[in-house]
């Protein structure tokens, strides 16, 4: 394509683009000020957002982990007791 065709073509963009005037406050375009988003609607942070960021654990947990440590070490002797009963070892 020829540079006086490409030109012919992009011309009416040009045009269309001349008359295109930035905001005077400096933006973009578009969009909302934050100030009205802070007000446009319902707080719904607590709906999703139960407790503290990082904070995981429940009333159990400190309990849940006594369970399983003595859970391991009960089946660990109960294994044992079998192998032994059995004439294994």
């Amino acid at each position: 394509m020829k540079f006086s065709q490409q030109n012919a073509r992009i011309r009416p963009y040009k045009r269309n683009l001349s008359n295109v005037r930035p905001d005077p406050d400096g933006s973009l375009g578009g969009g909302y000020d934050p100030e009205d988003i802070a007000e446009a609607g319902e707080e719904v942070t607590h709906s999703f957002i139960k407790v503290l960021p990082g904070f995981k654990a429940n009333r159990w947990s400190p309990s849940l982990k006594v369970v399983s440590w003595v859970g391991g070490i009960v089946a660990v002797v109960a294994a044992a007791g079998l192998v032994k009963w059995l004439g294994w070892a």
